[in-house]
Parts: structure tokens; C-alpha cells; sequence
């Protein structure tokens, strides 16, 4: 399956467009062989969508996939950079707006509506279908050679739990009691929940060099990805674009076990003991009656003080043995 239709509502559509006709919305309709075309519906009933799209592109009825679902269409899901480079190419056809309301207001069309092409020299390409040609990239990835979208920034970053909330922090190094904390409201994860973005409006105020704090609610995400961000402070990789703010978590430090450690310290606690009172305490009270035999101290031996730094010998060269 080659072809797309990426539908956009209404709604959608007025924050493209601020004189946008109320009821219309554009289907975005592309194959793998990078064409291109524009199809307008009627938002209050997609009863017949289906077969209208099919018309309108000359498509086969189910050759196609829409997002998002209508009845009668397969359906997949695009990512979230994708879905926003559909809309910069509807965004460049300036009289989209005239062909909606003309569309709308059949009695006052003063022409057939035309289907336009984007002006756009770059057309997103989209792998519905495998195996993929060889020309094409994975979905989600473009040329490099073909890319320029500004400034980008890439920046060290850290992730921890705040409440019910998972802070993300750009230069946690740098970060002071006057840095603000913003809060973000949407966020798009990927597939394979490596990453997530968020809307590049959350940080509208940040300038290069600056730290920043954002505030995610926990429910924004999937509740296993919540779980495992929840459970613990993480490094993370951000990358800030026109695009969005994307974030790429890294894995939760694996907490060391400190037994060895207090071992030790209990047994040169007991060695100190030992020397200013003349008697050994054992470190280990629970040990097996072997080895608290061997810890033990036994004052008939000879001098109190030799006998404190062998019992400890043989204390330290268990603890190493139990830990090999």
C-alpha cells in the first residue's frame, strides 16, 4: 500500500489558515512516487469519505490508508514531524481558503474547483508498504542533503520525577533558583518510545546558552513509558528545532549495592573497639558458627593487640571471598 490521505478538520485547519472556512476540512492526498493532491469534505459526516477520496484521486477503494480512521479505510499512524510538514505544504497553498468556501457555498462558486498542487520543491515521502524501494528512507527519516530547518540546538539534559509530573531539565548544570519552569500540555511519542516531543511553543522564550525546567504531566504519556520515567533521574539527549523540542531518554543509573562497604566499616568499628578495650566485637552476628569462631577473640592467645589485627585479617579476607 503506496497512497496516504492525511485528513485535517476544521479546527485544525484555522490554525493554518485564520479566515478558514467553519465545516470544511482538506484531505492531503500522497503517493510513493511524491505527487500530491487536495481533496475537500464536509466535517459534520464522513459517511461516503471513503469513496469520495477514491474519486476525487483515481484511486482503488482500500488501495489507500487515512489518519485518521474512517470507516472503510486501513489506517496508520504518522509520526508527529511528518504530520507537521503535511501541514506546511497545505499551509503554502494561498487559495485554499477561496476553493473552501466555494466549496461550502455551491451557489456562489464562481469557478470548478480545481485541485491544487503544493508550491512547495520538497515533498514528503512516506513508506506505507514493505519491502520499501530502494530510494526510499524508513519513515520518519529524510534526506539529509534535502533538509534545512534553521537553528538547531543540541543540548545535555536531565530527566527526573517532580509529583505527578516528569521534569525534563536543558543544562541541568547550570540550572539556579531563577530559572522558570514552563509547562507543557501536548506531547507526541514515537512509536518505538524512544523518544517524545513537545510543542518548540513551550519553550517560546528560550534563547541559546540559557537552562530551562519543563513540567510534563505523567498522564500526557503512555502508562508504561510514565512508569519507567517516573521510576528514577535519567540523563537525556534534547534537541531543540523549529519543529519542537525532541527528547531522547537515556536509562536510570542501576543503584550499587553497598554491603561490602558497611562490612567494612563495621569491622574497622570493631578493630577500634578492640584495641582500647582489650576484647574484639565480630562484625558479623550472624555469620555461620565457623566463621564467627574465626572472628572471634580469644585472650588466652597472647597479646590482645596481635590477636585484634589477625581477627581483622581474617575478617577482611572473608568479606572478599564473599563478594568474589
Amino acid at each position: 500500500m503506496d497512497r496516504f490521505a492525511y485528513l485535517i478538520d476544521d479546527a485544525e485547519m484555522n490554525s493554518v489558515f485564520s479566515d478558514w472556512t467553519d465545516d470544511v476540512g482538506v484531505a492531503l492526498c500522497l503517493d510513493v512516487d511524491g505527487e500530491v493532491g487536495v481533496v475537500l469534505w464536509r466535517t459534520g459526516n464522513q459517511d461516503g469519505l471513503a469513496a469520495r477520496l477514491a474519486e476525487a484521486t483515481g484511486w482503488a477503494p482500500e488501495s489507500f490508508a487515512v489518519a485518521p480512521e474512517i470507516p472503510g479505510c486501513p489506517t496508520i499512524r504518522p509520526l508527529f514531524s511528518q504530520a507537521q510538514e503535511f501541514l506546511r505544504l497545505v499551509e503554502g497553498l494561498s487559495d485554499l481558503p477561496d476553493l473552501a468556501r466555494a466549496f461550502r457555498y455551491p451557489e456562489v462558486r464562481m469557478a470548478p474547483e480545481p485541485a491544487p498542487q503544493p508550491a512547495s520543491p520538497h515533498v514528503p515521502r512516506i513508506t506505507l508498504s514493505e519491502p520499501a524501494r530502494a530510494r526510499e528512507l524508513p519513515a520518519g527519516y529524510r534526506d539529509g542533503g534535502e533538509m534545512d530547518t534553521g537553528p538547531v540546538a543540541f543540548l545535555d539534559g536531565e530527566m527526573r520525577r517532580s509529583g505527578k509530573d516528569i521534569r525534563v531539565c536543558l543544562m541541568p548544570g547550570k540550572i539556579g533558583r531563577r530559572t522558570s519552569v514552563v509547562r507543557a500540555s501536548s506531547v507526541g511519542v514515537r512509536d518505538d518510545f524512544r523518544r517524545f516531543v513537545l510543542d518548540r511553543e513551550t519553550l517560546s522564550d528560550w534563547t541559546p546558552g540559557r537552562p530551562a525546567i519543563i513540567d510534563v504531566p505523567a498522564d500526557r504519556f503512555p502508562p508504561q513509558l510514565a512508569e519507567e520515567f517516573l521510576s528514577g533521574t535519567r540523563p537525556a539527549q534534547i534537541t531543540i528545532t523549529p519543529e519542537g523540542v525532541f527528547v531522547a531518554a537515556g536509562a536510570a543509573p542501576k543503584r550499587k549495592a553497598r554491603f561490602g562497604g558497611l562490612v567494612r566499616a563495621n569491622l574497622a568499628i570493631g578493630m577500634a573497639i578492640g584495641l582500647l578495650s582489650g576484647t574484639v566485637v565480630t562484625a558479623f552476628q550472624d555469620a555461620p558458627s565457623g566463621e564467627a569462631d574465626a572472628l572471634s577473640y580469644r585472650a588466652a592467645e597472647g597479646n590482645s593487640a596481635m590477636n585484634v589485627l589477625e581477627s581483622f585479617a581474617i575478617s577482611a579476607r572473608l568479606d572478599a571471598e564473599k563478594h568474589q
